[in-house]
Protein backbone atom coordinates (compact mmCIF):
# COMPACT_ATOMS: atom_id res chain seq x y z
CA UNK A 1 0.00 0.00 0.00
CA UNK A 2 2.85 2.42 0.81
CA UNK A 3 4.52 1.68 -2.56
CA UNK A 4 1.28 2.55 -4.35
CA UNK A 5 1.09 5.88 -2.51
CA UNK A 6 4.70 6.69 -3.41
CA UNK A 7 4.05 5.89 -7.07
CA UNK A 8 0.97 8.14 -7.04
CA UNK A 9 2.98 11.00 -5.54
CA UNK A 10 5.71 10.50 -8.16
CA UNK A 11 3.12 10.67 -10.95
CA UNK A 12 1.67 13.88 -9.48
CA UNK A 13 5.14 15.44 -9.24
CA UNK A 14 5.97 14.47 -12.81
CA UNK A 15 2.65 15.92 -14.00
CA UNK A 16 3.35 19.19 -12.18
CA UNK A 17 6.88 19.36 -13.55
CA UNK A 18 5.57 18.65 -17.05
CA UNK A 19 2.99 21.42 -16.78
CA UNK A 20 5.54 23.92 -15.51
CA UNK A 21 7.97 22.92 -18.26
CA UNK A 22 5.30 23.40 -20.90
CA UNK A 23 4.52 26.85 -19.58
CA UNK A 24 8.18 27.80 -19.68
CA UNK A 25 8.51 26.56 -23.25
CA UNK A 26 5.52 28.54 -24.41
CA UNK A 27 6.65 31.62 -22.54
CA UNK A 28 10.19 31.62 -23.93
CA UNK A 29 9.14 30.69 -27.41
CA UNK A 30 11.11 27.45 -27.58
CA UNK A 31 10.09 25.12 -30.35
CA UNK A 32 8.41 27.83 -32.54
CA UNK A 33 9.69 30.27 -35.21
CA UNK A 34 11.29 33.42 -33.91
CA UNK A 35 9.25 36.57 -34.30
CA UNK A 36 10.78 39.73 -35.75
CA UNK A 37 12.75 41.78 -33.24
CA UNK A 38 10.66 44.88 -32.96
CA UNK A 39 11.30 47.90 -30.81
CA UNK A 40 8.52 46.93 -28.40
CA UNK A 41 9.82 43.42 -27.97
CA UNK A 42 13.32 44.68 -27.37
CA UNK A 43 12.05 47.11 -24.72
CA UNK A 44 10.04 44.33 -23.09
CA UNK A 45 13.08 42.06 -22.95
CA UNK A 46 15.15 44.79 -21.37
CA UNK A 47 12.53 45.72 -18.77
CA UNK A 48 11.82 42.10 -17.62
CA UNK A 49 14.02 40.49 -14.93
CA UNK A 50 16.46 37.86 -16.06
CA UNK A 51 17.43 34.51 -14.54
CA UNK A 52 20.37 32.21 -15.01
CA UNK A 53 19.65 29.01 -16.92
CA UNK A 54 21.55 26.15 -18.43
CA UNK A 55 21.96 28.03 -21.73
CA UNK A 56 22.93 31.39 -20.21
CA UNK A 57 20.86 34.47 -19.43
CA UNK A 58 17.25 34.34 -20.59
CA UNK A 59 14.43 36.78 -20.21
CA UNK A 60 11.48 35.90 -17.92
CA UNK A 61 7.90 36.97 -18.15
CA UNK A 62 4.89 36.91 -15.81
CA UNK A 63 3.94 33.41 -16.85
CA UNK A 64 7.42 32.11 -15.98
CA UNK A 65 7.16 33.66 -12.51
CA UNK A 66 3.80 31.99 -12.00
CA UNK A 67 5.22 28.65 -13.09
CA UNK A 68 8.14 29.04 -10.69
CA UNK A 69 5.79 29.73 -7.81
CA UNK A 70 3.72 26.70 -8.79
CA UNK A 71 6.86 24.60 -8.86
CA UNK A 72 7.86 25.78 -5.38
CA UNK A 73 4.38 25.06 -4.08
CA UNK A 74 4.45 21.65 -5.71
CA UNK A 75 7.77 20.90 -4.07
CA UNK A 76 6.40 21.99 -0.70
CA UNK A 77 3.33 19.81 -1.22
CA UNK A 78 5.53 16.87 -2.15
CA UNK A 79 7.68 17.46 0.96
CA UNK A 80 4.58 17.50 3.16
CA UNK A 81 3.33 14.28 1.57
CA UNK A 82 6.72 12.64 2.04
CA UNK A 83 6.83 13.78 5.68
CA UNK A 84 3.33 12.39 6.24
CA UNK A 85 4.31 9.13 4.60
CA UNK A 86 7.46 8.93 6.72
CA UNK A 87 5.48 9.51 9.91
CA UNK A 88 2.91 6.94 8.83
CA UNK A 89 5.68 4.50 8.03
CA UNK A 90 7.21 4.99 11.48
CA UNK A 91 3.82 4.48 13.11
CA UNK A 92 3.17 1.31 11.13
CA UNK A 93 6.65 0.02 11.92
CA UNK A 94 6.03 0.62 15.63
CA UNK A 95 2.71 -1.18 15.47
CA UNK A 96 4.35 -4.05 13.63
CA UNK A 97 7.05 -4.30 16.31
CA UNK A 98 4.40 -4.32 19.03
CA UNK A 99 2.43 -7.00 17.22
CA UNK A 100 5.52 -9.15 16.82
CA UNK A 101 6.39 -8.67 20.50
CA UNK A 102 2.85 -9.60 21.51
CA UNK A 103 2.98 -12.63 19.26
CA UNK A 104 6.21 -13.77 20.91
CA UNK A 105 4.72 -13.30 24.39
CA UNK A 106 1.59 -15.21 23.41
CA UNK A 107 3.71 -18.04 22.01
CA UNK A 108 5.72 -18.14 25.24
CA UNK A 109 2.56 -18.26 27.37
CA UNK A 110 1.08 -21.00 25.22
CA UNK A 111 4.27 -23.03 25.51
CA UNK A 112 4.30 -22.54 29.28
CA UNK A 113 0.67 -23.64 29.58
CA UNK A 114 1.32 -26.69 27.42
CA UNK A 115 4.33 -27.65 29.53
CA UNK A 116 2.32 -27.23 32.73
CA UNK A 117 -0.51 -29.36 31.37
CA UNK A 118 1.93 -32.07 30.32
CA UNK A 119 3.55 -32.06 33.76
CA UNK A 120 0.17 -32.33 35.47
CA UNK A 121 -0.88 -35.12 33.16
CA UNK A 122 2.34 -37.01 33.83
CA UNK A 123 1.92 -36.55 37.60
CA UNK A 124 -1.68 -37.75 37.44
CA UNK A 125 -0.67 -40.80 35.41
CA UNK A 126 2.15 -41.57 37.84
CA UNK A 127 -0.24 -41.30 40.79
CA UNK A 128 -2.72 -43.55 39.00
CA UNK A 129 -0.02 -46.14 38.29
CA UNK A 130 1.02 -46.13 41.94
CA UNK A 131 -2.58 -46.53 43.04
CA UNK A 132 -3.10 -49.43 40.65
CA UNK A 133 0.10 -51.07 41.86
CA UNK A 134 -1.04 -50.65 45.45
CA UNK A 135 -4.40 -52.22 44.72
CA UNK A 136 -2.76 -55.06 42.86
CA UNK A 137 -0.40 -55.66 45.77
CA UNK A 138 -3.31 -55.61 48.22
CA UNK A 139 -5.22 -58.11 46.10
CA UNK A 140 -2.21 -60.40 45.84
CA UNK A 141 -1.60 -60.05 49.57
CA UNK A 142 -5.19 -60.87 50.47
CA UNK A 143 -5.22 -63.83 48.10
CA UNK A 144 -1.96 -65.18 49.51
CA UNK A 145 -3.21 -64.93 53.09
CA UNK A 146 -6.61 -66.40 52.31
CA UNK A 147 -5.16 -69.34 50.43
CA UNK A 148 -2.94 -70.32 53.42
CA UNK A 149 -5.01 -71.09 56.58
CA UNK A 150 -1.95 -71.45 58.82
CA UNK A 151 -0.59 -68.13 57.71
CA UNK A 152 -3.98 -66.57 58.27
CA UNK A 153 -4.00 -67.94 61.81
CA UNK A 154 -0.53 -66.58 62.50
CA UNK A 155 -1.58 -63.16 61.27
CA UNK A 156 -4.59 -63.21 63.59
CA UNK A 157 -2.40 -64.24 66.54
CA UNK A 158 0.08 -61.40 66.02
CA UNK A 159 -2.77 -58.92 65.57
CA UNK A 160 -4.40 -60.07 68.84
CA UNK A 161 -1.13 -59.67 70.75
CA UNK A 162 -0.59 -56.20 69.27
CA UNK A 163 -4.07 -55.14 70.36
CA UNK A 164 -3.55 -56.37 73.91
CA UNK A 165 -0.18 -54.65 74.10
CA UNK A 166 -1.76 -51.40 72.89
CA UNK A 167 -4.40 -51.67 75.64
CA UNK A 168 -1.66 -52.07 78.25
CA UNK A 169 0.23 -49.04 76.94
CA UNK A 170 -2.96 -47.00 76.88
CA UNK A 171 -3.77 -47.97 80.47
CA UNK A 172 -0.29 -47.06 81.70
CA UNK A 173 -0.36 -43.73 79.85
CA UNK A 174 -3.75 -42.89 81.38
CA UNK A 175 -2.35 -43.41 84.87
CA UNK A 176 1.22 -42.16 84.54
CA UNK A 177 0.93 -39.37 81.93
CA UNK A 178 -2.71 -38.56 81.07
CA UNK A 179 -1.76 -35.74 78.66
CA UNK A 180 -0.54 -38.27 76.07
CA UNK A 181 -2.84 -39.02 73.16
CA UNK A 182 -3.68 -42.57 72.05
CA UNK A 183 -0.90 -43.91 69.85
CA UNK A 184 1.90 -41.90 71.48
CA UNK A 185 4.78 -43.72 73.11
CA UNK A 186 4.74 -43.86 76.90
CA UNK A 187 6.80 -41.06 78.46
CA UNK A 188 7.38 -40.90 82.23
CA UNK A 189 6.81 -37.36 83.58
CA UNK A 190 9.31 -35.59 85.83
CA UNK A 191 6.77 -35.37 88.66
CA UNK A 192 4.11 -37.98 89.38
CA UNK A 193 0.52 -36.86 89.69
CA UNK A 194 -1.45 -37.69 92.79
CA UNK A 195 -3.63 -40.04 90.71
CA UNK A 196 -0.52 -41.96 89.70
CA UNK A 197 0.19 -42.82 93.33
CA UNK A 198 -3.37 -43.99 93.98
CA UNK A 199 -4.10 -47.70 94.28
CA UNK A 200 -7.47 -47.34 92.59
CA UNK A 201 -5.86 -45.95 89.43
CA UNK A 202 -3.83 -49.14 88.83
CA UNK A 203 -6.62 -51.69 89.00
CA UNK A 204 -7.57 -51.42 85.32
CA UNK A 205 -3.91 -51.51 84.29
CA UNK A 206 -3.47 -54.75 86.21
CA UNK A 207 -6.46 -56.27 84.43
CA UNK A 208 -5.07 -55.28 81.03
CA UNK A 209 -1.68 -56.74 81.91
CA UNK A 210 -3.37 -60.01 82.85
CA UNK A 211 -5.24 -59.97 79.52
CA UNK A 212 -1.95 -59.60 77.62
CA UNK A 213 -0.46 -62.59 79.42
CA UNK A 214 -3.55 -64.71 78.81
CA UNK A 215 -3.65 -63.85 75.09
CA UNK A 216 0.04 -64.65 74.74
CA UNK A 217 -0.51 -68.02 76.37
CA UNK A 218 -3.27 -68.84 73.88
CA UNK A 219 -1.52 -67.56 70.74
CA UNK A 220 2.08 -68.51 71.50
CA UNK A 221 1.92 -71.57 69.28
CA UNK A 222 1.30 -69.43 66.17
CA UNK A 223 4.03 -66.85 66.84
CA UNK A 224 7.61 -67.27 65.67
CA UNK A 225 10.32 -67.88 68.25
CA UNK A 226 11.90 -64.40 68.21
CA UNK A 227 8.57 -62.60 68.53
CA UNK A 228 7.45 -64.98 71.27
CA UNK A 229 10.64 -64.32 73.25
CA UNK A 230 10.13 -60.56 73.00
CA UNK A 231 6.50 -60.73 74.13
CA UNK A 232 7.35 -63.10 76.98
CA UNK A 233 10.08 -60.75 78.25
CA UNK A 234 7.61 -57.88 78.12
CA UNK A 235 4.97 -59.79 80.07
CA UNK A 236 7.52 -60.77 82.71
CA UNK A 237 8.84 -57.22 83.11
CA UNK A 238 5.29 -55.92 83.30
CA UNK A 239 4.47 -58.33 86.12
CA UNK A 240 7.61 -57.57 88.13
CA UNK A 241 7.20 -53.82 87.72
CA UNK A 242 3.63 -53.89 88.95
CA UNK A 243 4.20 -56.25 91.86
CA UNK A 244 7.61 -55.08 93.06
CA UNK A 245 7.66 -51.36 92.24
CA UNK A 246 4.17 -50.00 91.71
CA UNK A 247 1.91 -51.77 94.19
CA UNK A 248 4.13 -51.33 97.28
CA UNK A 249 4.48 -47.58 96.66
CA UNK A 250 0.86 -46.80 95.80
CA UNK A 251 -0.22 -48.52 99.03
CA UNK A 252 2.07 -46.24 101.03
CA UNK A 253 0.34 -42.91 101.72
CA UNK A 254 3.70 -41.12 102.13
CA UNK A 255 6.32 -42.73 99.87
CA UNK A 256 9.89 -41.51 100.38
CA UNK A 257 11.91 -39.91 97.53
CA UNK A 258 14.10 -42.97 97.07
CA UNK A 259 11.04 -45.14 96.49
CA UNK A 260 9.68 -42.65 93.96
CA UNK A 261 13.03 -42.59 92.14
CA UNK A 262 13.03 -46.39 92.04
CA UNK A 263 9.48 -46.34 90.67
CA UNK A 264 10.45 -43.86 87.96
CA UNK A 265 13.39 -46.01 86.87
CA UNK A 266 11.25 -49.15 86.74
CA UNK A 267 8.55 -47.43 84.69
CA UNK A 268 11.14 -46.08 82.24
CA UNK A 269 12.52 -49.60 81.69
CA UNK A 270 8.98 -50.87 81.18
CA UNK A 271 8.24 -48.11 78.65
CA UNK A 272 11.31 -49.07 76.61
CA UNK A 273 10.36 -52.75 76.71
CA UNK A 274 6.81 -52.02 75.59
CA UNK A 275 8.13 -49.96 72.66
CA UNK A 276 10.45 -52.78 71.55
CA UNK A 277 7.64 -55.33 71.78
CA UNK A 278 5.32 -53.12 69.74
CA UNK A 279 7.98 -52.69 67.05
CA UNK A 280 8.64 -56.42 66.94
CA UNK A 281 4.97 -57.29 66.57
CA UNK A 282 4.53 -54.72 63.80
CA UNK A 283 7.51 -56.11 61.88
CA UNK A 284 6.23 -59.67 62.24
CA UNK A 285 2.78 -58.64 61.02
CA UNK A 286 4.27 -56.94 57.95
CA UNK A 287 6.35 -60.00 57.14
CA UNK A 288 3.32 -62.26 57.36
CA UNK A 289 1.06 -60.04 55.27
CA UNK A 290 3.58 -59.31 52.50
CA UNK A 291 3.64 -62.02 49.80
CA UNK A 292 7.15 -63.29 49.17
CA UNK A 293 6.55 -63.80 45.43
CA UNK A 294 5.45 -60.23 44.74
CA UNK A 295 8.05 -58.11 43.01
CA UNK A 296 8.31 -54.44 44.00
CA UNK A 297 6.66 -51.93 41.65
CA UNK A 298 8.82 -50.09 39.15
Amino acid sequence: MEIAILLLVAVVVLAILGTVGGLLVRDQGWGRPASPLTRERLRDMVMRPVSSGAAGWTARGPRADTASRDLVQAREAVSEVLATLSARHSELAGRLDRLEHGRDEAATRIERVQTDLLDRQEAALHHLRLELEGRRAADVQAQAITSDPVRRRRVDAVAALAQCLARVEGGLAGVINPVLLPGESLVIPAVFLSETLSWESWKETGERAFGLGETFLQERLYVDEATAATVEATVTLLRTTLTQNVYPIVRDPLPDPDALASLRGALERLARELSEARTRLARTYQELTTPTDMSPPD
